[in-house]
C-alpha cells in the first residue's frame, strides 16, 4: 500500500522482469490502464483491447499473436510478458482466460496483480458482475494448482472491511505478513494496524518486497 506516485508501478516492473513468465495485471478502469501500458513502453505499435464484438482485423490479428506467444512460453522461460486486462475482459473473452488457465497449469503465469484493488473491491460489490464472476472462473483455479502464481494487490487506500471483502471477492487470505506499507500516518484513519514499514523510497519499498517474495519463488522453483 503506497500514496499515488511513490513506486507501485515500479514494483510491478521489477517483480514481473525478476520473475519471469507472464505477469497479468488486472485493472479495473482502462484508462488507467492505458496509461500504465505509456509507462511500460513507448511502442506506438502496441494496442489496447477492448470487447472483441468491436475489434478491427489489425486488433484481432494481434490478439491471436498474444495468445499464440502465451501457449509457446516454457517453464523454463528467461522472458517476461506483461499482460494488462481489464476483470470484464478476463471474465467474458473465453479464449484468453483459457489460455491463462492453461499458464496457470504449466507454471508459466507467475504473477497476478490487482491494481487499485480497492476499486476491485468497490465495484465488485456493486455494478460489476465481472468481478464477482473472477471468484468462480478465474481465482479458485488458479490459486488451487500445486504451484500457483503469487498474487499481488496494489492500492493506495484500504480499510479493514475492504481486505475483508477483497477474500471473499478472490479467495485469496493476506495474512499480516504479507501486507507492506509506504507508511503508517496515512493509514492510522482505517484503524489499520501495521505489520512492516519502510520509507517512500523506491529502492527500499523494493528491497522490502524482495525481501518477501523472493523466498517464496525459490520455494516454488
Amino acid at each position: 500500500m503506497l500514496k499515488t506516485g511513490e513506486g507501485k508501478t515500479h514494483i510491478i516492473q521489477c517483480w514481473g522482469g525478476g520473475a519471469q513468465g507472464i505477469c497479468l495485471i488486472i485493472h479495473p478502469i482502462l484508462a488507467l490502464t492505458a496509461d500504465q501500458v505509456l509507462k511500460f513502453t513507448k511502442d506506438p505499435t502496441d494496442m489496447e483491447l477492448s470487447k472483441p464484438t468491436t475489434w478491427t482485423m489489425p486488433q484481432l490479428l494481434y490478439f491471436k499473436k498474444i495468445i499464440a506467444k502465451m501457449k509457446r512460453l516454457k517453464p523454463s522461460t528467461t522472458n517476461t510478458m506483461f499482460l494488462f486486462c481489464s476483470p470484464q475482459f478476463l471474465a467474458n473473452t473465453t479464449p484468453f482466460l483459457n489460455v491463462v488457465l492453461r499458464a496457470a497449469i504449466g507454471c508459466t503465469l507467475r504473477n497476478v496483480i490487482a491494481d487499485k484493488v480497492h476499486l476491485f473491491v468497490i465495484h465488485g460489490l456493486s455494478f460489476r458482475e465481472e468481478i464477482r464472476k473472477l471468484n468462480v472462473v478465474f481465482y479458485k483455479p488458479v490459486f488451487s494448482q500445486k504451484f500457483p502464481p503469487i498474487f499481488i494487490a496494489l492500492t493506495a487506500t484500504m480499510s479493514k472491511s475492504n481486505l475483508k471483502q477483497l477474500l471473499h471477492l478472490t479467495t485469496i487470505y493476506f495474512p499480516d505478513r504479507s501486507k507492506l506499507w509506504g507508511g503508517g500516518e496515512a493509514f492510522e484513519q482505517h484503524n489499520i494496524s501495521l505489520s512492516q514499514h519502510c520509507g517512500s523510497e523506491y529502492n527500499a519499498q523494493l528491497d522490502l518486497l524482495a525481501s518477501y517474495l523472493l523466498p517464496l519463488l525459490i520455494q516454488k522453483h
